[in-house]
């Protein structure tokens, strides 16, 4: 039954998608008189957050309280769904409302085609005010998404500020805001006074934990960790939860401070979950080289307060996923959009009780590493559909296939054998990849036509013209300039980092100038674990005229 429904919604949805695509307009009505009626829309994500970490979903530690405060001023969604093990498909997915097969994120030089419907655009299409406030759009998974290069004054490395700066300044008309969070991604080194809130035990001398706290990626079996130390890395987890529900808190209070509450949409979610030793280690795709779509990766917070069109201390128990926010953001700002303008639906029919479910089933992927995924093995890795009561997980592409049942098993520990449910979802999930493989190909057959490209020199890398790059001198920010590029697609070739973090591959430039950041203080000591960095760049061909390496390392 409930195959029959979501395919048949899939297909309409991918005609009235296609069609929409190849007239390149997302329509997007919105009358200029009524926009000053229109609330805000914030939207506020956060890496590697579980919802059963979070008191309002049943968590008996004291990690969150401004997020149990904001659920009980609005909707708490209690089963959504992630699209995905890891963060750009994720991200992508919740800004467009569409699927990662649609958006073609698969590693880390993807670039998602023009003109989907992403929330930036359709929102500065209706009139809004859209600032960039993310280091994220710098990244070429987040190009052609509607953002427009950063304004300087927006742009601030301290991330417990940023979005509360944002906040503080006037606004002449509504805004859409979103940021994203990391402060719950390994490394898992909490600092005071949460850490201190949080640990049970004192740890004694550990190379788990040592790992833990100073590693980015962690492969797993890199270390093995003593029941001890597992509870430790609990705490440690919790620890940066109630960091980050702080740092959130100081959100909500800016909004009050600036009387900006009773016009805000506010809109709280994840990229992804993480796993704290359930399948045996810690971690994610992008961190663990070995992604998973179980339990403790999809299950995502969701929560959305709107005064004055959302109920207060509603529990919403059915089905729902991240494909789903951006229809309910743009239907809770009155912004209209064109009919199966996206894969996922407003939420609002299920707060008013008219619905079980958005949808009977949702479908995720995810690569084996996710952003570290070498460019040959992006095809493989997991493949989920999940209703209410079944998750089957598939190896990708075309491999075995496990069933569960959600219902007697939520923690996904033992495989059941109903092969009719089995068969069911299988074939359903054949037929989500046909889906979104033809809507893939319409937005590809309808973005702009590659710029012709002119013979001559290599292109030469002006900056950085430094061998160090601090993060004093440089505000957060690595600056890339060319000089000589001429017209044509540029293509940069990269060999950064050693063992672990040791990634090559190809990606490509924005133009002859590219910024990446600023990235916050803390973020920026990370990238040091990549060092050396080394690049060289020349207009993309069959047989690319490179020049010269250029090499530079991160200090903090």
């Amino acid at each position: 039954m409930f195959a029959a429904v979501q395919l048949g919604r899939g297909e309409a949805r991918a005609g009235a998608l296609a069609l929409v695509c190849a007239l390149g307009v997302a329509a997007c009505a919105l009358a200029a008189e009524r926009l000053a009626e229109r609330p805000n829309v914030l939207l506020l994500t956060i890496d590697c957050l579980r919802a059963d970490r979070l008191g309002c979903y049943g968590y008996q530690r004291p990690t969150s309280p401004g997020l149990d405060l904001l659920a009980r001023q609005g909707v708490l969604f209690e089963d959504c769904v992630g699209q995905s093990g890891w963060t750009s498909p994720g991200l992508v997915s919740v800004l467009t409302g569409l699927y990662p097969e649609v958006t073609g994120i698969r590693g880390r030089q993807s670039v998602p085609p023009a003109g989907l419907p992403a929330l930036p655009r359709l929102f500065r299409m209706a009139g809004y005010d859209v600032p960039n406030l993310s280091y994220l759009t710098s990244l070429q998974n987040y190009w052609n998404l509607g953002y427009e290069p950063p304004r300087e004054e927006l742009m601030r490395p301290e991330e417990d500020r940023h979005v509360v700066d944002f906040l503080e300044r006037p606004h002449g008309k509504p805004f859409f805001a979103w940021y994203h969070y990391r402060f719950l991604h390994l490394p898992y080194d909490p600092p005071e006074p949460w850490r201190s809130q949080f640990l049970r035990v004192k740890p004694g001398p550990s190379v788990a934990l040592d790992a833990v706290r100073r590693e980015v990626l962690l492969a797993r079996g890199a270390v093995t960790f003593t029941p001890a130390e597992r509870q430790t890395v609990d705490d440690l987890y919790d620890a940066n939860v109630r960091r980050m529900d702080a740092y959130l808190s100081s959100i909500f209070a800016a909004l009050d401070r600036t009387g900006l509450t009773s016009s805000t949409v506010v809109a709280v979610t994840a990229d992804h979950g993480e796993e704290l030793f359930e399948r045996g280690f810690v971690g994610h795709a992008s961190t663990s080289f070995a992604g998973t779509l179980h339990r403790e990766i999809l299950h995502l917070p969701l929560l959305v307060r709107a005064p004055g069109r959302l109920p207060a201390g509603r529990r919403i128990a059915g089905l729902c996923g991240q494909i789903d926010l951006a229809p309910t953001l743009l239907a809770l700002a009155g912004v209209e959009t064109a009919p199966g303008l996206f894969q996922g639906v407003s939420l609002l029919p299920m707060v008013r009780g008219e619905v079980a479910d958005a949808h009977p089933v949702y479908f995720s992927s995810t690569t084996h590493a996710g952003y570290q995924t070498p460019d040959s093995e992006q095809l493989a890795g997991w493949d989920a559909a999940t209703t209410r009561r079944w998750r089957l997980l598939a190896r990708a592409p075309g491999g075995e296939a496990q069933l569960y049942d959600r219902a007697s098993d939520p923690g996904e520990t033992a495989p059941v054998k109903r092969p009719a449910e089995r068969r069911q979802l299988e074939e359903m999930l054949a037929r989500h990849h046909a889906v979104c493989r033809s809507l893939a190909a319409t937005f590809a057959a309808t973005g702009p036509a590659a710029p012709v490209m002119t013979s001559g020199p290599a292109p030469r890398i002006a900056k950085p013209d430094r061998a160090v790059l601090d993060f004093d001198s440089t505000g957060g920010r690595i600056e890339v300039r060319l000089e000589a590029a001429g017209s044509g697609p540029l293509v940069a070739e990269y060999e950064i980092g050693t063992g672990t973090y040791r990634t090559v591959g190809t990606m490509p430039l924005a133009g002859e100038t590219s910024q990446f950041g600023p990235f916050s203080r803390e973020l920026w000591r990370t990238l040091a674990l990549w060092n050396p960095w080394r690049f060289r760049v020349a207009r993309k061909s069959a047989r690319p005229q490179w020049g010269p390496w250029r090499e530079f390392r991160v200090e903090p």
